[in-house]
């Protein structure tokens, strides 16, 4: 395998408490090369990621009520 060097780039962005989003770009020049002996080469890959944040906790606590039931 012969040696190479690559660039990459990552951004995240923050949207509101419930929602993130990261975009990565590996080998953002596209040089192709093997990683694996005998593995194909492999190009630039991209990636988007939607990182939903949801505390079912929380949310049930606003909507439910407990109550003292007396028979």
């Amino acid at each position: 395998i012969t040696p190479y060097t690559l660039f990459d780039v990552h951004l995240g962005y923050e949207f509101n408490k419930f929602l993130k989003a990261n975009f990565t770009i590996t080998n953002l020049l596209n040089h192709r090369h093997t990683q694996i002996i005998g593995g194909p080469p492999i190009g630039r890959v991209m990636l988007l990621r939607l990182k939903p944040h949801f505390n079912f906790l929380a949310f049930a606590r606003g909507f439910v009520t407990y109550h003292d039931f007396v028979l």
